[in-house]
């Protein structure tokens, strides 16, 4: 998602009244102290919650008209040039570069966002790399997979066989289901099973149900899907900010920021099969009205925490 569309989502939350309120606030706040939104919000960071801060920075970028070149870079889902794009905001903000502690403040801002765009940048190259038979490594991931919910079975008829319905795939061969979101998908049905095992045990049993049963392994990759929309909505940013390096950014390492999409991944497939069980559908085909409600519930909730306007 592009700062443009960014900025026409967030502005889309806001009614006439919040959009009056907001513009007298600033006006006033300008006459009677003398700085910005951004000036002020930095004055006070240190009072205020890490996600608090970043959404407010978020939503200050979103909604200045004279930041909007640096808005457009910071939420294009590729790095930027920290030392650049805040030299630029300061300028066009009239804040004075001199003012070490509020510019460490600003730079600090971006190089979250810019470790953000880092991690999401794998993720669309994991989603990606296409699996393929050929590749070991991918062909040692799926069996690994089938390992960690099937550990006393043995598939008897090998690679290409019905057997993979066992644990939710569509046919005989696992790559076919793959190729929407790549060896990204794969590696989230991985992640979830290995690190929760006897979650991801109970809801493959509880996906099996007789009658109102659903794929397991193809709702992972319906749910990897989600995760990337929401990535592209810069709705999940939240969960990342907090493993960024700061300091010294030459340390930064995305593993963490994976590793905190891959749970915010297996927080959503456990909530799909919550409101699954909640629903009592009366077979397979309440799947997409289920998931659409799945959907908008999960985004609903992260639109409230994504940007804060006061």
């Amino acid at each position: 998602m592009t700062g443009r569309q960014v900025r026409s989502n967030v502005a889309k939350q806001l009614s006439l009244i919040d959009r009056l309120w907001r513009y007298l606030h600033k006006q006033v706040c300008k006459w009677i102290f003398g700085q910005s939104e951004l000036q002020r919000l930095a004055r006070k960071c240190e009072s205020l919650d890490l996600n608090v801060q970043m959404a407010r920075f978020r939503s200050c970028l979103a909604l200045s008209k004279h930041l909007m070149a640096q808005c457009d870079r910071v939420f294009d889902p590729r790095t930027f040039e920290v030392e650049q794009v805040c030299e630029e905001i300061a300028v066009a903000d009239g804040i004075d570069t001199n003012d070490i502690r509020l510019m460490q403040t600003l730079r600090g801002w971006l190089h979250r966002c810019n470790y953000v765009n880092a991690v999401y940048q794998k993720l669309f190259s994991l989603r990606d790399e296409s699996y393929t038979s050929q590749n070991e490594m991918h062909e040692r991931m799926l069996e690994e997979l089938w390992t960690n919910l099937k550990p006393q079975t043995r598939r008897a008829h090998g690679r290409i066989t019905k057997e993979w319905g066992e644990i939710g795939f569509q046919g005989v061969d696992p790559m076919t289901d793959f190729r929407g979101m790549g060896i990204l998908s794969l590696i989230q049905l991985l992640y979830f099973t290995s690190k929760y095992p006897v979650e991801a045990s109970a809801l493959l049993t509880e996906s099996n149900h007789p009658t109102h049963w659903y794929p397991f392994s193809v709702t992972g990759i319906n749910v990897t899907a989600f995760v990337i929309e929401l990535v592209q909505e810069r709705l999940v940013d939240m969960k990342i900010y907090q493993y960024a390096e700061t300091s010294d950014p030459s340390k930064h390492g995305i593993d963490n920021g994976l590793d905190a999409m891959h749970e915010f991944y297996c927080d959503v497939f456990t909530s799909f099969n919550k409101l699954w069980k909640e629903s009592n559908p009366e077979d397979a085909m309440a799947f997409p009205s289920v998931f659409q409600t799945l959907k908008a519930n999960t985004r609903k909730s992260l639109q409230m925490r994504a940007f804060l306007f006061y």
